[in-house]
Parts: C-alpha cells; sequence; structure tokens
C-alpha cells in the first residue's frame, strides 16, 4: 500500500524540504537566463545524461550557499556550461558572487585549474577567481567590524 504524500512528507522531511528548495532555486535561476536558451537549459537540467553536470553543481551551491543572481545571466557563461562537460564552478566573481566555470586540474598540488574561461566577470567585470567572493566580502565585512571596535 502506498503511503499518502502527507506520510511521506512526515516520514522523510528533508527529503521533501531539499525538493522544494531545488525547485525554487532551479526556477529563479531559470529567471534569469536569457530566453533564447532557456529550453535547452531547463532540458539539459532536468536530464543528467545529456550533460550539464556543472550548471547543476552551481545550482546545488546556490541551494546550500545563498549567492545572488543577476537579473540576466550573460549567455556566454551559461553557454560554457552547456558546451564543455568538464567545467565547473570552482571560482566566482568577487563583485557579484556568481559561479565561473573552470576546468578543474586534478594533477595539480595548488588547486590552479586547466582552463580559466573569464579572469574578469562577464557579468560585472569584476575580478575573478577561487573564494573571490567570500574573500572579498568578508574581508570587508572584518574591517569594518575592527573599525567599529577601534572607536
Amino acid at each position: 500500500m502506498r503511503l499518502s504524500s502527507q506520510t511521506e512528507a512526515l516520514r522523510h522531511p528533508r527529503a521533501v524540504f531539499r525538493s522544494d528548495r531545488w525547485s525554487l532555486v532551479r526556477n529563479a535561476f531559470l529567471h534569469c537566463v536569457d530566453g533564447e536558451i532557456r529550453p535547452t537549459v531547463a532540458f539539459v537540467l532536468g536530464h543528467p545524461q545529456v550533460g550539464g553536470r556543472g550548471l547543476r553543481l552551481w545550482l546545488h551551491r546556490l541551494e546550500v550557499d545563498y549567492r545572488p543572481l543577476p537579473h540576466r545571466l550573460p549567455c556566454d557563461l551559461v553557454q560554457v556550461y552547456l558546451d564543455c562537460n568538464e567545467a565547473e564552478p570552482l571560482h566566482d566573481c568577487a563583485g557579484c558572487g556568481i559561479a565561473i566555470p573552470v576546468n578543474p586540474n586534478l594533477f595539480s598540488i595548488d588547486g590552479d585549474p586547466d582552463r580559466v574561461y573569464f579572469s574578469e566577470c562577464p557579468s560585472c567585470g569584476s575580478a575573478t577567481g577561487l573564494h573571490a567572493y567570500w574573500t572579498h566580502s568578508a574581508g570587508a565585512t572584518f574591517s569594518e567590524s575592527f573599525l567599529a571596535r577601534a572607536i
């Protein structure tokens, strides 16, 4: 006998919550994607066998760790994730925080990627890099709080 959806939700609240959160993040993300490529992105997100691993990683990152999204994601940024299966959202923008694709180097000791697609953010023009957004925002927060205590 199959349990009702409410009973199932009570038994597995995290799974249901995660599913709802994924849908919200997915819909918000698709809203930011240009209309011309939106159907392709939606299809790829729903069909892992056709690629788009980097896009799904980006959405999982948004789901767990809030990052702002611009009103419109640059087409060339999204296109990298569609065209290159090795592209992963391992860098980010220091200014706006969007995920920047790189091809990871699995044999690098210091974590340098094989390929960096954007050294400047295609959305806002700021520098990109590993943990660039959090490094930039954490530094400002630390400086502001330090100055506030010093005064």
